[in-house]
């Protein structure tokens, strides 16, 4: 009997939903909430940035992170859900796995997940479906 995941998400939360028969509803086996996902930039960042004066100039500098806080935010969020399917994979929780979540952490997912996780990966789905419930999910999903 396979055992299918599927995981669902978008930058504020994902849900895993879990299935091993063809036809058969699926199980809410977890959810993850990432609060942080509905954040701004700038209220991600607790210190103004760090600032810089010349002594042949009046004018002060600030200086600004070259990638924005609510993208590393979405790399540390996504590696989490990577190291979440990782540790499903080794106890073997899964045989094969769906994906469905906006392209932006999609990307990001993918590329976090270790080879082996990644071989198992059966479908993925650049669209944001977490609003869906389990039933309306498995009537969207294309035959399991």
């Amino acid at each position: 009997m396979s055992h299918l995941w599927i995981m669902v998400a978008d930058a504020a939360a994902a849900r895993i939903y879990a299935t091993s028969e063809r036809g058969e509803a699926l199980l809410l086996i977890e959810s993850i909430e990432h609060p942080q996902g509905r954040l701004r930039d700038q209220d991600l960042v607790t210190a103004r940035p760090g600032s810089n004066s010349s002594d042949t100039s009046p004018r002060r500098h600030a200086f600004e992170p070259h990638t924005p806080a609510g993208d590393v935010e979405l790399d540390h969020y996504a590696q989490h859900l990577a190291a979440r399917l990782e540790q499903g994979r080794v106890q073997n929780a899964f045989d094969g796995l769906m994906l469905a979540m906006p392209p932006r952490l999609l990307g990001r997912v993918k590329a976090a997940l270790s080879p082996e996780t990644e071989r198992l990966l059966q479908q993925s789905l650049d669209q944001r479906l977490i609003e869906l419930s389990a039933e309306e999910l498995r009537a969207y999903l294309t035959p399991i």
